[in-house]
């Protein structure tokens, strides 16, 4: 999470719930290359192990990502380049303190648009083609 306030502020709800337990706020920001390694080690740091890792990240900027004909081929490899050094450099992290204790789980998470296309983003040929 990038917003120490906003998640201090979700922890105090739990808290006055009863149903805090121990959540801790650990910063990432997924724009900000070093916070992929500093976040699983703060956890390690924290926590002496790391036995989960969600991998729950993905953006675009419809207003820059249309179709494969209006992009700027810049745009997409920058979006591609961002969604996938997230996982793989957080999951490289994790993995090594996963693998001295031989235990844990990485789990990756994707958006409904690989099922489901947004078809507003499809090149459409003249229909005089």
């Amino acid at each position: 999470m990038r917003n120490a306030e906003r998640a201090q502020g979700k922890i105090d709800e739990l808290a006055a719930a009863g149903l805090a337990g121990t959540v801790k706020f650990v910063y990432n920001d997924a724009s900000k290359d070093e916070t992929y390694v500093s976040a699983v080690e703060q956890v390690v740091a924290d926590e002496g192990c790391i036995d989960v890792l969600v991998s729950n990240f993905g953006t675009s900027n419809p207003a820059k990502d249309l179709d494969i004909e209006h992009t700027d081929p810049q745009e997409f490899i920058d979006t591609v380049d961002i969604n996938l050094k997230s996982v793989f450099i957080t999951s490289q992290a994790a993995l090594k303190y996963m693998a001295e204790r031989k235990s844990g789980s990485i789990i990756n998470i994707s958006s409904i648009g690989g099922a489901v296309p947004d078809i507003s983003q499809i090149p459409r040929l003249p229909s005089t083609i």
